[in-house]
């Protein structure tokens, strides 16, 4: 589960336009280090769901990693001048015997705000 640090501010201080650029920036980001197989989805305001067929927890979990530190450091055009940066925390959980969709997603959300109350830009995982 991915959600977009400060969502909420870059709304207000840039517009929503801005905003909506910033979802499809996040999409087109997450697009490029994803599989051809693997399921981005929109989940809320500005929360996607990241679905990872056959992946073990330990490879989600770098994946995340990775996609957050990438998106820390790019540059985004927000108009003609100006630039924009923006960060996401990530929660990586994976499928476990006996789980049903609504244990999963207790999980992930629990490790998405465990990354949010760790500082935020940044992954955590709950096994």
């Amino acid at each position: 589960m991915v959600d977009i640090d400060h969502f909420k501010a870059i709304n207000d201080r840039h517009g929503h336009p801005v905003g909506d650029r910033v979802l499809c920036a996040l999409v087109t980001m997450l697009r490029e280090h994803v599989r051809r197989g693997d399921l981005i989805a929109r989940w809320g305001g500005e929360e996607f769901a990241v679905v990872l067929p056959s992946a073990t927890l330990r490879a989600a979990f770098a994946k995340a990693k990775a996609v957050v530190a990438t998106l820390a450091r790019r540059e985004w055009s927000v108009d003609g001048a100006a630039q924009l940066r923006f960060t996401m925390s990530v929660g990586a959980t994976a499928w476990r015997d006996g789980d049903d969709a609504a244990a999963v997603l207790l999980r992930v959300d629990r490790a998405l705000y465990q990354a949010k109350d760790g500082g935020r830009n940044r992954a955590s995982k709950l096994a």
